[in-house]
C-alpha cells in the first residue's frame, strides 16, 4: 500500500486558556479563510488579524478569542 498524502486546511476557533472548541478541515485554503470569516461574522465583539505563532499560516483575535489556520498532511 503506497502512502500518499494531501495538503488540508484546519480552522480552529477558541479561547485563550481553554484550548479549541471549534475546529473544521478544508481542501482549500479559501474554503478555511471562509469559515474563519463566518465565525467572525456571527461573533458578537470585535477581531482583529492577529500575528501568527507556531503552525498557523492565518489568524485573528477577538477579545479573549482566537481563530487560527494550519496547514496539514493527512494520509489519502
Amino acid at each position: 500500500m503506497k502512502n500518499e498524502s494531501m495538503t488540508v486546511y484546519m480552522a480552529s476557533m477558541g479561547e485563550n486558556c481553554e484550548g479549541a472548541g471549534y475546529t473544521s478541515l478544508h481542501y482549500t485554503l479559501d474554503g478555511a479563510v471562509e469559515q474563519a470569516k463566518k465565525w467572525i461574522s456571527e461573533s458578537t465583539f470585535d477581531w482583529d488579524r492577529a500575528e501568527c505563532y507556531g503552525n498557523a499560516i492565518r489568524a485573528w483575535a477577538g477579545g479573549c478569542d482566537w481563530i487560527e489556520i494550519c496547514e496539514r498532511k493527512i494520509i489519502k
